[in-house]
């Protein structure tokens, strides 16, 4: 997990070596549990901040239970609530890039969302993303 915020300079690098440290170091395999059937990984930006524009980004996997994980490895528990869904049918960052500007700019997804949770889950057959936004 890293805290960033936004327009950092570094988020590009801070979050892209979650990425990496979870995959090459083989974190993703060693996950009891893993749920990887419809999504391969998720990244999910929580505790924003808006005084500071900060938030927590961590990158991983859905898994079926509460199990024992290793020490290193950080949890999640997506809170209940009413989600709004952005489905992409491609993954390219500029694909997810411009879907960002879209939702900042549609008024309408605006006004009941509150963004203190986002979820990005990518799609085990690699044809997508689905954005998730907890709404108010």
């Amino acid at each position: 997990m890293v805290r960033t915020d936004v327009g950092s300079i570094g988020i590009t690098d801070s979050v892209g070596s979650l990425w990496s440290d979870f995959y090459q170091a083989g974190k993703s395999s060693s996950i009891p549990d893993a749920d990887i059937t419809e999504y391969e990984s998720v990244t999910a930006n929580y505790s924003y901040d808006k005084g500071t524009s900060s938030f927590n980004v961590i990158v991983g996997c859905l898994v079926n239970s509460k199990c024992a994980l290793h020490d290193e490895l950080d949890t999640f528990t997506l809170p209940e609530g009413i989600y709004a869904k952005v489905s992409l049918n491609d993954t390219d960052p500029d694909t997810v890039s411009r879907a960002w500007s879209d939702i900042y700019n549609h008024s309408g997804i605006l006004n009941k969302c509150d963004f203190e949770v986002e979820l990005k889950a990518y799609k085990t057959d690699k044809s997508g993303i689905d954005i998730f936004i907890s709404t108010t």
